[in-house]
């Protein structure tokens, strides 16, 4: 009998397609960012950090890049993952840890993962 593991399996075939890479990251726990968000698409339902429902809106994307200054929001929410204490969207402390782009390096995300993680993200629109 041939041996199937669907877990495996995506780990082994990761999707090509960013966004669907995004949520297989997410979903899978790698990262602890569901103890803190909520993000409904996920099921996550954390209290602690701002709501990522909606994060790809255009309505959230105008008040960000004004709030911040940020030239996208790709790369408003690089460095919000990179750098989270640089803006703290109002009504919420400094609590999530950085995620470091080198291995050596505590809480490392390689650029890889934090591309599709922003991709999925970003595709969080409600349409």
């Amino acid at each position: 009998s041939e041996f199937f593991n669907e877990q495996v399996s995506r780990i082994i075939n990761p999707p090509d397609d960013p966004v669907l890479l995004g949520r297989q990251i997410l979903d899978s726990g790698a990262y602890p960012c569901a103890t803190c968000h909520v993000l409904d698409d996920l099921g996550w339902t954390g209290n602690i950090g701002p709501s990522l429902n909606l994060i790809g809106s255009q309505d959230r994307i105008n008040r960000r890049l004004s709030a911040t200054g940020s030239a996208s929001m790709e790369e408003y929410l690089i460095a919000s993952i990179r750098h989270p204490g640089d803006y703290l969207v109002p009504g919420y402390g400094n609590l999530m840890p950085q995620f470091n782009p080198e291995p050596n390096q505590p809480n490392y995300m390689p650029d890889s993962d934090l591309e599709a993680i922003v991709a999925y993200l970003l595709s969080q629109t409600g349409e």
